[in-house]
């Protein structure tokens, strides 16, 4: 179908940043990007980390679109919260992507 896949690992305690209260902004952000997006659930996490999946799911154009307005959404937080760069210090500076070993 053409679709690629962007697999983001997000810190547990910046997820709701993506998904918004009852859902809303994780459904805006599928709406204004032309993507899916699929979060982990609170409890589950990638491997030896605290961080949750986030599968983006759409055209390369959509994709691209997509991860700018979660980058900014982030970046909004944490300027906000002197508090997060305390508590996850240059990890607010990265973006961890994940490829498959093929």
């Amino acid at each position: 179908s053409g679709d690629v896949f962007l697999k983001l690992l997000v810190p547990s305690s910046l997820a709701g940043t993506i998904i918004g209260h009852g859902g809303e902004r994780i459904s805006q952000l599928q709406k204004d990007a032309n993507v899916r997006v699929k979060m982990s659930k609170a409890n589950e996490f990638y491997p030896n980390t605290n961080e949750r999946i986030c599968l983006v799911i759409g055209s390369l154009e959509s994709i691209h679109k997509a991860h700018e307005i979660i980058l900014s959404r982030l970046h909004e937080k944490t300027e906000s919260s002197k508090s997060h760069e305390l508590e996850h210090g240059d990890r607010i500076n990265q973006i961890k992507i994940l490829i498959p070993n093929t």
